[in-house]
């Protein structure tokens, strides 16, 4: 047992010890920006400290800067702009702490694509399964969107209520239903 005590005391003047790692977000979709920090202290100066960033494509290794403190007691922070996550997957993130003796310490974490993303080539006609989607700013759809059914008879089709925070307007670019008054336009309404 006390030789087990001496040699983690050693190890841990050696290659120093993790304070805290953070990822902010810890969800990131592909094109959002991820920051990675690392706070530690040492007793032997650190050379660099390096993240290792796993995704569906291998992973990338990204250097942090030293943001405040010394080579002893310091931040250290880096950004990742995430690519290559898909179906709500979590991927391994790995710190990599370099001394300026070349002993290495190690702390794994974790991060997430919160949505399933799917290129547009992936997606193709037929029934979602249940969930949330998040789909381009734009979305051309060629025949019938139906919600709440199978088969819709009209462009749109809506089985059920439909909540609306804005305005409605006709063909013509008329305002049918104001959404800031909440009234209907009674000139165009049929009765």
């Amino acid at each position: 047992m006390k030789k087990g005590i001496i040699f983690l005391v050693l190890l841990l003047t050696i290659s120093g010890a993790f304070a805290g790692v953070y990822v902010n977000p810890n969800k990131v979709m592909p094109g959002q920006v991820m920051k990675i920090t690392v706070k530690g202290f040492n007793l032997i100066p650190i050379r660099n400290v390096i993240a290792q960033i796993y995704h569906e494509e291998g992973f990338d290794e990204v250097e942090l800067y030293r943001k405040n403190g010394n080579g002893f007691n310091g931040e250290y922070e880096a950004m990742w702009v995430a690519h290559d996550t898909k179906n709500q997957e979590w991927y391994n993130l790995t710190i990599i702490k370099t001394n300026i003796f070349g002993f290495k310490s190690f702390l794994k974490t974790e991060y997430q694509d919160p949505v399933q993303s799917h290129v547009p080539e992936e997606l193709s006609e037929g029934t979602f399964g249940s969930g949330n989607y998040t789909f381009p700013a734009s979305v051309l759809v060629t025949k019938r969107i139906g919600v709440g059914t199978t088969e819709p008879t009209e462009s749109l089709e809506i089985i059920g209520n439909l909540k609306i925070d804005g305005d409605i307007y006709g063909g013509s670019g008329n305002t049918i239903f104001d959404g800031g008054t909440g009234k209907f336009d009674e000139s165009v309404m049929p009765y």
